[in-house]
């Protein structure tokens, strides 16, 4: 199994864990008007531009979790600010989409995903 899909495949385990607490979380920031773009982050190494959700021993899982939003990976330059109208056009229904940015254990394989729940 090559690296790529061998992350894939983490990160499906762990959302079978998180899904909840991800769905939850990103009702609460936009109720709280913090951000109509969440956007959470699975990774490896700790990030520093977002609140920890849940690490990787307490929720026996390959990732921790952190929310962030849009507007935080814009400001600290994850997001370009010459792509961020892009972004948030191609940012689907948060109702039934979580926004994942995935952060394996080489962070320039970084990478965004838009996973319908329940899946």
């Amino acid at each position: 199994m090559d690296a790529k899909a061998e992350i894939l495949r983490s990160v499906k385990k762990d959302l079978e864990v998180l899904e909840e607490l991800i769905k939850e979380s990103a009702e609460t920031m936009r109720n709280k008007e913090l951000t109509q773009y969440p956007i959470f982050v699975l990774s490896k190494p700790p990030f520093p531009a977002g609140t920890l959700l849940a690490n990787q021993d307490d929720a026996q899982t390959h990732f921790a979790l952190y929310a962030a939003s849009t507007e935080d990976f814009i400001r600290f330059g994850l997001i370009p600010m010459d792509k961020a109208k892009k972004f948030v056009a191609s940012y689907k229904p948060v109702d039934k989409y979580m926004c994942l940015f995935i952060i394996p254990d080489n962070p320039q394989e970084a990478h965004f995903i838009f996973q319908p729940y329940g899946i």
